[in-house]
């Protein structure tokens, strides 16, 4: 499958209801919006994005699915947690049917004294790999569906991508086709897009999964698990014989497994000469008729006494057949 989306922050402006209404009439399908992020300032201060709930009550109201994404950088594992733990404060009582992303993309200039003097980009990959990691774990443990959005050159460059392989994945590549050696989830395919309802450029993406079914399926960003309610019914199958036999019990049992119906151990709860009423897990109240052919009986192997009832039988048959 392949969905058309957009992702919004702040930068779109205060979009309106109508704007949404356009949007979604314009063909778009789902829409990530920002929550918050974190500054590149010494003291990284973390902030809500100006319109995250503007954006997320107006997507719901014109019933867009939506997910989020929270710009970081973080530098170290307790800044992940701080980042996480924000995230987990912006998200809380909502309900998300696309992905909770960290952005990764810091790449700030640590030679300006008003910037933090470290990047995402200057620790390199194997110190920045189990912070982001660390994010996408804490989200996961909180019972959200956690992404990691990064260009194609960023997860190569900047990332171990053996060590996220549990963690989906949003990718950015602007262009016509994608050049990515990972499975991911959504492609980001090009910043100027245009589209009714925002004015100036947005970025467009695609998205290959369903993940409105999985957030619900799954009890996932603010879903609660959908358990199918079983009940019990009860299968009663008729056995007529032609020549009036009867099967037993474990004949029956063989003949219940051999039909369409599934049990795991079937259960033989009323067993009479003619009827047996088998309890399972099956969609409705049923009576069926199984009937058999002389020919077409299933057989058990007659037991020594049973060879002598029957050899006397065929004598007891033939003398009566004389006297006719």
């Amino acid at each position: 499958m392949e969905l058309k989306g957009i992702d919004i922050s702040e930068w779109q402006g205060n979009l309106s209801l109508d704007d949404f209404k356009r949007i979604k009439d314009s063909g778009i399908q789902f829409v990530i919006i920002r929550c918050g992020y974190t500054t590149y300032g010494k003291s990284k201060l973390k902030y809500v994005d100006d319109y995250f709930e503007n954006n997320y009550n107006l997507c719901k109201e014109v019933g867009l699915p939506v997910g989020t994404y929270y710009y970081s950088c973080a530098t170290t594992i307790d800044e992940a947690n701080e980042e996480a733990e924000f995230v987990l404060k912006l998200i809380k009582d909502k309900k998300f049917e696309y992905p909770i992303v960290i952005d990764t993309e810091d790449n700030h200039d640590i030679t300006n004294s008003k910037y933090a003097p470290t990047s995402q980009a200057s620790i390199g990959k194997t110190k920045l790999t189990p912070i982001i990691s660390q994010f996408c774990d804490v989200l996961e443990k909180n019972n959200y569906y956690a992404a990691i959005y990064a260009s194609t050159s960023w997860f190569r460059e900047r990332l171990i991508l053996s060590d996220l392989v549990l963690y989906d994945k949003w990718i950015a590549q602007w262009s016509t086709s994608v050049n990515f050696e990972a499975k991911y989830g959504m492609w980001q395919y090009t910043s100027t897009g245009k589209v009714n309802g925002i004015s100036g450029n947005v970025d467009l993406d695609y998205s290959y999964k369903n993940y409105p079914e999985i957030m619900r399926e799954a009890g996932l960003n603010g879903y609660t698990k959908e358990t199918p309610e079983i009940k019990e019914y009860t299968l009663t199958i008729n056995y007529l014989y032609e020549d009036g036999s009867i099967a037993s019990p474990s004949l029956v049992k063989q003949i219940v497994e051999g039909t369409n119906y599934s049990f795991a151990s079937p259960d033989i709860t009323g067993y009479t000469p003619d009827k047996e009423i088998i309890s399972g897990k099956i969609e409705k109240d049923e009576t069926i008729d199984v009937i058999y052919s002389k020919n077409e009986k299933p057989v058990e192997k007659p037991s020594f006494w049973q060879k002598i009832f029957n050899l006397l039988k065929k004598f007891f048959n033939f003398f009566m057949n004389l006297f006719k």
